[in-house]
């Protein structure tokens, strides 16, 4: 649906009368982000199917009434660290004290 409201909006797009050169410039941009767009689509659609197959709660946990939780191999998933943000910004001390504790977790420079 969404990708048929962009290709509508960009298939609208057109140059000054009389260049042509531009205007197939243009459809050639236009052609290459849809294809593109079509790949990150197809790549979200596998990721959800992945996840909507895979039972990622510990069966022990989830009849014993406990909260189910996912188990995660961290050896093989690693371990993930959230910031406020992606800018060239310092960190804050809430994210310097995660980044320590990912640190200390994943044994980094320790021999």
């Amino acid at each position: 649906r969404r990708k048929s409201l962009l290709q509508g909006a960009l298939g609208n797009l057109q140059v000054p009368p009389g260049d042509l050169d531009k205007q197939l410039d243009l459809d050639r941009l236009v052609r290459t982000v849809l294809l593109h767009l079509d790949e990150i689509g197809g790549f979200i659609s596998l990721l959800a199917g992945f996840f909507k197959s895979v039972d990622l709660v510990n069966v022990d946990d989830a009849q014993a009434g406990h909260d189910a939780r996912p188990v995660i191999d961290r050896s093989q998933a690693g371990y993930a660290m959230h910031v406020d943000c992606g800018h060239n910004g310092p960190l804050d001390e809430v994210d310097l004290r995660q980044l320590e504790l990912h640190l200390r977790v994943a044994h980094f420079g320790m021999a």
